[in-house]
């Protein structure tokens, strides 16, 4: 049974005029300390939870965000620590959110989401949400914030500096010919193919050749197949980048079924630093994003958007180059 702000009221031995104003906080009614620490404790202890069309009657809004991952361009580790922070970050802030994880382009099912939590905001990522706009502002959406990945910055400039970044550790490294290995995951090819033209134009500046590209996916026969054509096939090319860890360690194994050593034979690089990519051998080098402080960012932007008035961290770049045994 859902526990009511009356349940609070009897436990802490107040009215519910009183708890109202405890649990809003309400400016205008000062209300004694020792009150107000008893209706607290009772409402913790009993395990209250303010309902959604209570809080929007009381505020005009309710206290919650959704955050709608949509077509973002991150992989599932990342999305899944980006949340995290975005939550955290707003949790300290008295605020709740709900994330959205179903497929960019199914906005009804989003509009479904968003009528049944009545959110006070909509943060999405990298997703055009004019079309359903009025709809959600009829729902009672107040705020309808679309970011670009961490840093508020386009996609192009991530991908870009990956690249650089990957780039010029294999040229110091001296490989002058390296394929872009992409995911067979259609959810993510679009993105792969962008990070691909845009390492391939990066390259051209730094002396170095794009050979033939490649894909992989989840069966391994088949992968291995493929990466003993492609090596057939180009010969000169002596180094990969991955479009993530998991196509990273995708490609060790199967590398390996084909008896091509690596580092050696081949150099191997990805992009986001996941746990397991320390334990591969070799270890994988990669880059590492801190999704964390990008998150708090766009957290902190959203709550400057509602009023607050709280500093914005700025910050110059997105990666950092994690270099261990397969470059």
């Amino acid at each position: 049974m859902r526990v009511t702000s009356s349940d609070v009221a009897r436990a802490s031995g107040v009215s519910r005029t009183t708890v109202s104003f405890v649990l809003n906080n309400t400016p205008s009614h000062t209300i004694p300390t020792a009150t107000r620490e008893r209706v607290l404790h009772a409402a913790r202890e009993l395990g209250y939870v303010p309902s959604t069309a209570g809080l929007a009657l009381a505020k005009g809004r309710t206290d919650i965000a959704l955050l709608n991952l949509g077509s973002v361009p991150l992989s599932e580790y990342q999305a899944g620590l980006f949340a995290a922070a975005f939550s955290n970050r707003l949790a300290e802030a008295g605020a709740t959110v709900v994330v959205h994880g179903s497929g960019g382009s199914d906005k009804a099912a989003l509009l479904r989401l968003v009528r049944a939590t009545q959110p006070f905001a909509v943060v999405s990522f990298a997703e055009d949400l004019n079309d359903v706009e009025k709809q959600m502002r009829n729902s009672g959406v107040q705020l309808i914030e679309g970011i670009d990945f961490n840093t508020g910055r386009s996609e192009i400039f991530w991908m870009k500096e990956a690249a650089e970044l990957q780039l010029r550790h294999l040229h110091e490294r001296g490989h002058r010919h390296v394929s872009f290995v992409h995911t067979e995951r259609p959810e993510l090819r679009e993105m792969s193919e962008q990070k691909a033209a845009i390492a391939e134009q990066c390259a051209g500046t730094m002396g170095i050749e794009f050979t033939s590209p490649l894909a992989v996916g989840v069966d391994r026969e088949s992968t291995s197949q493929t990466i003993k054509q492609w090596r057939e096939q180009n010969p000169q090319a002596s180094a990969i980048i991955c479009f993530n860890d998991d196509v990273a360690l995708a490609m060790l194994g199967s590398l390996r079924d084909n008896g091509i050593q690596v580092p050696s034979e081949i150099a191997v690089i990805g992009t986001d630093d996941i746990p397991l990519a320390q334990y591969a051998i070799p270890g994988v080098t990669t880059l590492r994003v801190d999704t964390a402080l990008g998150a708090t960012r766009v957290a902190t932007s959203l709550l400057r958007a509602m009023g607050q008035k709280i500093p914005l961290q700025e910050f110059s770049h997105v990666f950092t180059l994690v270099v261990r045994g397969t470059t």
